[in-house]
C-alpha cells in the first residue's frame, strides 16, 4: 500500500512538472520575429501611422532566443499589449544571428551591440529617445510579469 502512494505522489509531481516545463515550453516555442518581413517599411508605416500622444517601439530580436521569446510572451498577456498600444506603435525587428537589418541596428545606435532583446523608442521625427540594451531589458523581464509591467510603464 505505502509503494501505491509513493507511486502515485512520484506519477503527480512527474506530471506537475511536465505541466510546468510544457508552459514554458509553449511561450519559448513562438516564433515572435518575421523573418521575412521588411523592417525599414514596417518602420515607415508604423511611423506614418502615429496618432498625436504615440511613439515607436522597436523590439530587436530573434527566435532563436529564449529571452526574445519570454519578452515577447510577456508583452502579448492583454494588460501589456492594451498598454503598449495605447502609447506606441511596435515593430519587431529580427537580427537572424546579428546579421540581419544591420543597417536599422546602426540608424538607432546599435542597441543590439551587447546582445539581445533591446528596444528603442522613437519619435515621431524618427530620432531614437531612449535605447534598452539588452542587459536592462533581460534583468527587468526576470523581476516577473508585474514587475515588468510597471517598468515599460516608465518608458
Amino acid at each position: 500500500m505505502k509503494r501505491y502512494w509513493l507511486l502515485s505522489a512520484c506519477v503527480l509531481l512527474a506530471v506537475g512538472l511536465s505541466a510546468c516545463f510544457d508552459r514554458e515550453s509553449k511561450e519559448q516555442s513562438v516564433h515572435p520575429y518575421d523573418e521575412l518581413a521588411d523592417a525599414g517599411e514596417d518602420i515607415e508605416t508604423a511611423l506614418a501611422g502615429l496618432t498625436d500622444k504615440q511613439r515607436l517601439l522597436l523590439v530587436f530580436g530573434a527566435n532563436w532566443c529564449p529571452d526574445c521569446r519570454r519578452v515577447d510572451a510577456s508583452m502579448v498577456q492583454p494588460e501589456i499589449t492594451a498598454y503598449l498600444q495605447s502609447q506606441f506603435a511596435i515593430v519587431k525587428v529580427d537580427v537572424g544571428n546579428f546579421d540581419q537589418n544591420l543597417d536599422i541596428t546602426q540608424r538607432y545606435g546599435s542597441p543590439t551591440q551587447k546582445g539581445i532583446p533591446a528596444m528603442v523608442i522613437v519619435d515621431r521625427h524618427n530620432r531614437a529617445t531612449r535605447i534598452i540594451l539588452g542587459r536592462e531589458l533581460a534583468s527587468e523581464h526576470r523581476k516577473g510579469r508585474g514587475e515588468f509591467y510597471h517598468w515599460l510603464k516608465t518608458l
